[in-house]
This record gives structure tokens, sequence and C-alpha cells, in this order.
């Protein structure tokens, strides 16, 4: 899997789940991108698998649902697998170090009405 650094921004396509993996907590969603220009409006909506691994991964759970707007900043790569007909995939993943909520679906905030980072509440 080659890897690059990565900060997207769009919505969460599905409710993020908990899996354990080994003695690791991995968290999932997937995430819809759809890029924007002033000459051609919206584009084709690009989909990425994003891994979120450890404690982050829980506050992410309980606080994002479908349909909620993050930027992210993680590892860009692409996986290859074999499908169940035999076919040859590939997708999109990001494996994420920083999980922000936009404003626009923002459901934790400070004491001032800021949102804030995932990684910025205390105690996640």
């Amino acid at each position: 899997m080659n890897q690059n650094q990565i900060f997207i921004s769009g919505n969460l396509g599905s409710d993020p789940e908990i899996k354990q993996v080994k003695d690791y907590q991995l968290c999932t969603f997937s995430l819809a991108h759809t890029p924007w220009s002033k000459t051609k409006g919206d584009g084709e909506t690009i989909w990425f698998r994003v891994n979120i691994w450890g404690s982050q991964g829980d506050a992410i759970a309980r606080e994002l649902r479908k349909g909620d707007s993050v930027s992210i900043v993680g590892k860009f790569g692409v996986s290859k697998y074999t499908a169940k007909d035999g076919t040859e995939k590939s997708a999109n993943e990001i494996t994420a170090s920083d999980v922000s909520i936009n404003i626009k679906s923002a459901r934790t905030t400070d004491s001032y009405g800021k949102v804030a980072s995932i990684q910025d509440v205390p105690g996640w």
C-alpha cells in the first residue's frame, strides 16, 4: 500500500463502527468527498474507508453519525482485494491522525461555543 499525507473534508457515509483487532481497537466509517469547482459545480463523489486506532476512535464512535461533516488528516493509501465474484477491486483508505467536526454538523463544543477537534476534548 502506497501511503501519502492527506487533508480532506466530507460527510460520513455510515455510522462509525468499533472493532477489536488483536489487542487494539479500530474505529471505521466511510467518508464521501465531493469536489467542487467554480466552473463545473459539484464533481463526482469519491469514497474513502477511514480507520482510526485507539481511544480517539471511541470518541468518534460516540459523537459522529452518518451525514456529519468532518475534516480528516491522515495517511492515504489504496488497498487491493478480490471481490466475491473473483474480480480485482481497489479501495481508497485513510488512516486518520486527526478528525475534526465541521461547524455545520458540530455536536461537540467548548464552553465558549467553539467547535473542538475530537483529539482536543479532555479525556478523549
